[in-house]
């Protein structure tokens, strides 16, 4: 059984019609919506196992629509969609394989043109999903 983690964006777009639609990089134009729900009907037929989503992104989801914070938690609380994985010790540790790599490369950002404190969360947020052994990562 496949299983996934979403980003910020993806999940944002999940829950909100007011979230923007990411940009496939491939083509720059927006993601059809349609994908969104063959992903969530693997998830309700058991090809996909409920969806892992890293803590950060957990925290960061709730900024789209402030006023609809109990809603979301009551949405992603549920065991047969999602899965929260936290910033645990084993994420952390990997974390710090990841950056250490990055700075023996020669730069702490590696390849990327990014704030540095952006980085720094995409980094945490790929530990965790790595950690949680997911096969893809939806972002």
């Amino acid at each position: 059984m496949t299983k996934v983690a979403l980003d910020n964006n993806i999940l944002c777009w999940l829950l909100s019609r007011k979230a923007n639609p990411p940009i496939c990089p491939k083509t720059k134009l927006p993601v059809e919506r349609e994908r969104l729900t063959l992903l969530q009907q693997k998830v309700a037929d058991g090809i996909y196992q409920p969806l892992v989503i890293p803590m950060p992104v957990f925290s960061e989801v709730f900024s789209v629509e402030p006023d609809a914070i109990d809603k979301y938690l009551h949405l992603l609380s549920d065991p047969l969609a999602f899965t929260l994985a936290p910033f645990a010790q084993a994420a952390a540790i990997e974390l710090a394989i990841i950056t250490n790599e990055q700075i023996a490369g020669g730069k702490k950002r590696g390849s990327l043109d990014e704030p540095r404190q952006k980085v720094k969360i995409d980094r945490q947020i790929f530990a965790i999903a790595k950690v949680a052994g997911v096969d893809a990562m939806y972002t």
